[in-house]
């Protein structure tokens, strides 16, 4: 399986106790399936309890919960990243993208220098990374910074070729923890367009990690609510707005009453 991780993390497959498969399903099949799913840390500390949902290929599906809830460590157990305990995680596709809460670009790299790495440590030759390169600028509409470095970048811009290196492995599943949680309002809300933008044009399988509950209905067509640690999915609440979705459909009532039955949700799961 490709997982995309750079700078400190070290991919890891599950082998031990629980199993963790390959893409084995057939047409139709979920993207992402987790069933009765539970990581214990050494120390004892025990993260995720009996977690179950899956995600279909092509859907967005985001999770929100209490700080410490076991969010993230669903995302490092579907990538391989964190070993399950016990239960099973299943992928339909060998292609994944994860994007962490940090941009963790290498500062000494341009931005196209950056777009390049996925594709140079995955040993696709320079004239294809660099057309993957310069597609990914486009898409995320980044063309005329390829040679900015990232201190020359705002936060959000930072993000933006974070999420475009992504791009790179044209991945059919997405992993993201809280990539926009440190942005501003007013970027955060750009950010959102422009993945829902790339989520329509590239139709991969979306899992996104938030607190925010207003970010979660508007990007996604279900919402999981997680209880606190150990972490248990304990609610599920359909967004009933279709794609596209325009700037101003944040405050659809249909919208805002979703995110009102998910913060509904979310007090239950904290009192």
């Amino acid at each position: 399986m490709t997982v995309q991780v750079i700078a400190d993390e070290t991919l890891g497959i599950a082998a031990r106790g629980a199993t963790r498969d390959g893409p084995s399903w057939g047409a139709g099949a979920p993207a992402i399936s987790f069933a009765h799913v539970s990581k214990t840390f050494r120390g004892g500390t025990e993260a995720v309890a009996d977690a179950t949902f899956e995600v279909a290929a092509g859907e967005f599906v985001s999770i929100v919960g209490p700080s410490g809830c076991g969010k993230s460590t669903l995302l490092r157990l579907a990538s391989g990243l964190t070993e399950v305990t016990s239960g099973r995680v299943a992928l339909g596709e060998e292609n994944v993208g994860f994007v962490f809460q940090e941009a963790t670009l290498l500062p000494w790299r341009t931005v196209r220098r950056n777009l390049e790495l996925l594709p140079e440590l995955h040993g696709i030759g320079r004239p294809e990374r660099r057309e993957r390169a310069r597609s990914a600028l486009a898409l995320m509409g980044l063309t005329g910074f390829e040679k900015h470095r990232p201190r020359q970048l705002s936060g959000g811009m930072r993000m933006r070729v974070s999420l475009a290196r992504s791009l790179t492995l044209r991945p059919r599943i997405f992993l993201f923890d809280e990539p926009f949680a440190a942005l501003d309002e007013i970027t955060r809300h750009r950010l959102n367009d422009e993945l829902l933008r790339i989520f329509l044009a590239e139709q991969f399988a979306g899992l996104f990690i938030t607190h925010s509950v207003l970010e979660a209905t508007y990007l996604s067509s279900r919402v999981l609510v997680m209880s606190a640690r150990p972490g248990r999915i304990v609610a599920e609440v359909a967004v009933p707005i279709g794609y596209p979705r325009r700037p101003e459909q944040r405050f659809d009532p249909l919208l805002i009453e979703a995110a009102a039955e998910v913060s509904a949700r979310l007090r239950e799961v904290s009192t």
